[in-house]
C-alpha cells in the first residue's frame, strides 16, 4: 500500500469527492484521460524540441487541467512549472521540468490503470 506522499500519484478520496463518490464515473474519466495522454505528451515533447514556448504553455496548461481532475497534485505542479516557463518564453530549465512531469505522469498512468481494473471488477 502506498503511504508516502511522493508515491501518491493522485488523491483518490479527493478525486472521488469531485464525482460524488462514483467509482465508475472516475474510471470513465480516467479512460478518457489515458486515451489522450500520449498525444499530449508527444506534442509537448515536440514543442520543447522546437523551442516553441507558446505551444509549451498551451499544452502544459491542458495537461495541468486534465490531471487536476484526479487531484494529482504533483502532476499539476510539474505541468504548471512548464506552463510558466512557456509563458515567460524561458525554456532553459525545461528538460529538467519535463523529466519531472514525465515521471509523475507515468505514476499517475499506472494508478489510473489500477483504478480502471478495480472499477471493472466491481461492475
Amino acid at each position: 500500500m502506498r503511504t508516502s506522499e511522493s508515491e501518491i500519484a493522485f488523491h483518490r478520496s479527493e478525486a472521488l469527492e469531485l464525482v460524488a463518490d462514483d467509482l465508475e464515473l472516475l474510471a470513465t474519466l480516467a479512460g478518457v484521460y489515458l486515451s489522450e495522454e500520449n498525444d499530449k505528451t508527444e506534442a509537448l515533447d515536440a514543442a520543447l524540441a522546437a523551442g516553441d514556448a507558446g505551444s509549451v504553455r498551451r499544452i502544459a496548461h491542458s495537461l495541468k487541467g486534465a490531471v487536476a481532475n484526479f487531484c494529482a497534485h504533483a502532476c499539476v505542479e510539474a505541468a504548471q512549472s512548464l506552463e510558466m516557463m512557456g509563458r515567460s518564453a524561458d525554456l532553459s530549465d525545461s528538460q529538467e521540468a519535463w523529466s519531472e512531469l514525465r515521471a509523475r505522469l507515468k505514476e499517475l498512468r499506472e494508478q489510473l490503470l489500477e483504478l480502471q481494473t478495480e472499477a471493472a471488477s466491481v461492475e
